[in-house]
């Protein structure tokens, strides 16, 4: 299956996905918000669904958080949210469901000047932890570090307890 397809079936699946979800009308404008983590996706198919349906126009809001984003779908204020984590009993009370469309991988990112093929969870743990300064190559570790609600910050936490911990020194 090439780009093409496997874009068109996705902007096919949001579309019947949002379809069922907003009941019997349909807006001209589809307000989509939530985590920040997942938004650059909906982007892609939110352009790929306008060229399906030009009479639709996808606006993709600012990160909410996930929180916000059930917030605002309880509320009415968009048409779909997009969450990292289940929904709490309390949303599903107030009438919020939800349905699994994508899982994030997460990727360490270095420059092609590091010179290394890889690195284990425990050189990860030690960049975070301020123990490991430098590559193999003697560049100096610039280690990015995304804000604690993020799903990036709850994903390099649960790859080990020695992370947790050199995540929670590199916020301080």
């Amino acid at each position: 299956m090439n780009c093409k397809s496997i874009r068109n079936a996705i902007a096919t699946s949001l579309a019947l996905t949002v379809l069922a979800a907003s009941g019997p009308l349909f807006a001209e404008t589809l307000r989509i918000g939530g985590t920040g983590v997942a938004l650059g996706g909906m982007q892609v198919l939110g352009r790929a669904f306008e060229q399906e349906n030009p009479s639709v126009t996808v606006e993709v809001l600012p990160s909410l958080g996930s929180s916000g984003g059930v917030k605002a779908i309880v509320a009415g204020a968009i048409d779909l949210a997009v969450s990292s984590r289940d929904l709490k009993e309390a949303e599903k009370a107030q009438g919020a469901q939800a349905r699994l469309y994508a899982t994030t991988p997460l990727a360490i990112v270095t420059s092609a000047d590091t010179q290394t093929d890889g690195i284990t969870t425990q050189q990860l743990a030690g960049m975070y932890a301020g123990t490991i300064q430098n590559w193999p190559s003697g560049e100096r570790v610039r280690v990015v570090l995304r804000p604690v609600t993020e799903t990036d910050v709850q994903i390099l936490r649960s790859l080990s307890e020695d992370m947790a911990r050199a995540v929670d020194t590199a916020l301080e």
